[in-house]
């Protein structure tokens, strides 16, 4: 790591974060576009998670999404999980339609 930061990003590398942020903002208008007229609760809502590295994801599921330990949840929270899921891929199919269109 120590030897890898001291040089800067290859000329390939920057071009690979220029357009990674410009399919993330094509991404978030879409988004925007999706839900104009669209009530949909927060935790199935779309969102866009930004990473450090130029890289970025699309996911739902509110808190769900940063369940760190499912094996610990009890069989009762894990029957409410997997409804919620449900929920979540049906956004995702939702907003993969739209795309399609």
């Amino acid at each position: 790591m120590k030897e890898s930061s001291k040089t800067d990003e290859t000329p390939e590398y920057k071009q690979w974060r220029e357009e990674t942020k410009k399919l993330m903002d094509k991404v978030s208008g879409l988004l925007k576009e999706f839900y104009q007229n669209r009530e949909t609760p927060p935790n199935v809502r779309l969102k866009i998670l930004e990473g450090g590295e130029g890289e970025f994801r699309i996911y739902n599921g509110g808190d769900d999404y940063k369940v760190a330990a499912p094996e610990k949840l009890t069989d009762e929270q894990k029957k409410e999980l997997n409804q919620r899921l449900v929920q979540y891929r049906e956004e995702m199919k939702e907003f993969a339609s739209f795309l399609m269109k």
